[in-house]
């Protein structure tokens, strides 16, 4: 008797489903073996077509008494504990039946290994594949890998078996279809981890990475090769425009955690009359996250059309775009982190590439490890410029940035706050804490004050590397960059003590130092109250301000490039 094979068509089957059991090949009756295992082994087809898969396993195994060196017995008998759930019993049959000389049934049990296979990673994966824990994932794909092991070795036997070749296409869609949903679970998972500003320096840090490669494409020749990596980078930068509206999220929850942050909390008539400034830093962060939106899309059409040029300006508006945001939610210690990391890489990575020494003195205590929140952005490649004058430039901006927030948080710490609550009766003072805070209220106001006075020093300091590095003369900005880093280890010297974690800024819940260390009055129109709104509203002013530069810069540049027909470098000025 023929074995029999079922086309996924036939069955009604859905590809991505995969049940690839249905697929496989049916007993056979071996020639050539006595006439009682003869008679079992038709009795036994006979009970499993009839779906008595336990009766066609005892008839098999009646017959393989009387022929117990017959593969094709063995075959049979797979088949039979395979419909009866003995999937263990029935590999090892398979296995046994493949290693006879028989080129037709060792088709057979490797079609059939591959089903067993397969079957068994989709049994893993259940109803729901997006759902699996990562050792579930390896399992699973290790067993579609053992399928397509055995699917190949069938063509090589029998290059023209069709539903082999078919299953193996089949399992090329289905684990690229698994795989795109255990990514978009994962990122899912990644974003819900993350609070607004450990989110926004993972975007960043990607869309500097995507800037890299398109200004490595720019400059390689033509080829298959390079191609591809366009391609790929066209496709990166349009999964990175899926991640705005999570960030608009972000922004809402970033809001809606912030301590007295709430919009229209105000209860006065004269407050609600103002302005209020939560409500428009919101709105500034979300339209600054859909001017990305735009930017990325136009930077991955231009990918898509080898115009590398806009592509990079398109990115680095996007980069311009995402900065902004970040100088607008970050606190002021979290700026300044971020700053002096920053400035510390490109130190090192100048002076690498001068071959000289650091010259910097480490401190005597390792630093703590930095807070995914304002780590700073990932180090340009050895030997680029682009990349050097870039960051220092950020840089500067940082330290404008700083010396405004210190300038507002400086205000707001003179505004008369209410006494504390007193301790409930018979309770003790908490002197050992009020003595932690007020220690830390006064490093804090102490870096403050350092901001204001050298904030505007690194800020010249850090232009002037960055107008160095973009000229690529390496060994003129060192000094420069030395100098900044100097100051900005200055201002964060104080800071440097050990603090009582319970008082450490949250990054990513809105949460900043000054809110965290002063009581909240109760009264919403207190002077407290007045300077945060200050504040936001000062921060606001200097983002609009350095935007409207940006549009000068701008148009400036264009009309130079009219003028003279040529791209003319305009020295930075903002």
């Amino acid at each position: 008797m023929k074995s029999v094979t079922r086309s996924p068509a036939q069955n009604g089957l859905q590809p991505l489903l995969m049940p690839l059991l249905l697929l496989m090949s049916f007993p056979v009756v071996g020639y050539g073996a006595a006439p009682a295992a003869v008679k079992r082994v038709a009795d036994g087809i006979r009970h499993f077509q009839a779906g008595r898969f336990a009766e066609a396993d005892r008839a098999f195994a009646e017959a393989e008494v009387s022929e117990p060196e017959n593969a094709t017995i063995w075959f049979d008998r797979a088949c039979a504990l395979t419909a009866a759930g003995e999937l263990e019993k029935a590999r090892k049959l398979f296995q046994q039946a493949a290693l006879s000389r028989n080129a037709p049934l060792e088709v057979r049990c490797h079609y059939n290994l591959g089903c067993l296979a397969a079957g068994q990673a989709q049994g893993l994966l259940g109803q729901d594949p997006a759902v699996a824990e990562e050792s579930v994932r390896q399992q699973c794909l290790a067993l579609l890998m053992q399928a397509v092991g055995h699917y190949r070795d069938c063509l090589r036997l029998d290059p023209g078996h069709r539903d082999a070749r078919h299953n193996l296409e089949l399992i090329r869609i289905y684990i690229k279809h698994i795989q795109s949903l255990w990514e978009a679970r994962d990122r899912e998972q990644a974003r819900a981890e993350k609070g607004l500003l450990p989110f926004l320096a993972e975007l960043e840090q990607r869309q500097t990475s995507l800037w890299s490669t398109a200004r490595r494409l720019e400059a390689q020749a033509d080829s298959p090769r390079r191609r591809q990596t366009v391609r790929a980078t066209a496709i990166d930068q349009r999964k990175l425009r899926e991640e705005i509206d999570p960030l608009k999220q972000k922004v809402d929850q970033f809001f809606e955690s912030a301590p007295g942050a709430t919009p229209g909390a105000t209860s006065s008539l004269q407050d609600q009359d103002r302005p209020d400034p939560t409500a428009q830093a919101k709105q500034l962060l979300k339209q600054l996250a859909s001017e990305a939106n735009q930017a990325m899309n136009r930077s991955a059409l231009a990918l898509e059309s080898d115009e590398f040029s806009s592509a990079q300006q398109h990115q680095r508006q996007t980069l311009d775009r995402f900065n902004q945001m970040f100088m607008v939610a970050a606190p002021f210690t979290g700026l300044l982190q971020r700053a002096t990391q920053q400035q510390q890489n490109l130190v090192e990575a100048s002076a690498a590439l001068t071959a000289q020494p650091d010259g910097q003195q480490k401190p005597d205590a390792d630093p703590p490890p930095p807070d995914p929140a304002t780590a700073a952005l990932p180090g340009p490649p050895s030997g680029d410029p682009v990349g050097l004058s870039y960051q220092q430039a950020r840089v500067s901006e940082w330290s404008r940035m700083l010396t405004l927030k210190a300038q507002s948080e400086l205000e707001g710490a003179t505004a008369e706050t209410p006494p504390a609550d007193p301790p409930p009766p018979g309770a003790a003072p908490p002197a050992g804490a009020e003595a932690s805070a007020e220690q830390q209220r006064a490093a804090l106001r102490e870096a403050l004050q350092k901001a204001v006075e050298l904030g505007p020093d690194v800020e010249r300091h850090a232009r002037d590397a960055a107008t160095q590095l973009e000229a690529a003369a390496t060994a003129e900005a060192l000094p420069d960059q030395r100098r900044a880093l100097e100051l900005l280890q200055e201002i964060a010297k104080s800071l440097s003590q050990p603090q009582d974690p319970q008082q450490q800024p949250e990054s990513g819940q809105g949460k900043n130092d000054q809110q965290q260390q002063k009581p909240q009055p109760e009264d919403s129109s207190s002077p407290p109250q007045d300077a945060a709104d200050s504040r936001q509203q000062k921060a606001l002013a200097t983002l609009r301000r350095a935007r409207e530069r940006e549009r000068q810069h701008r148009d400036l540049q264009k009309q130079l490039r009219r003028a003279v027909g040529r791209r003319v470098p305009v020295e930075r000025d903002w």
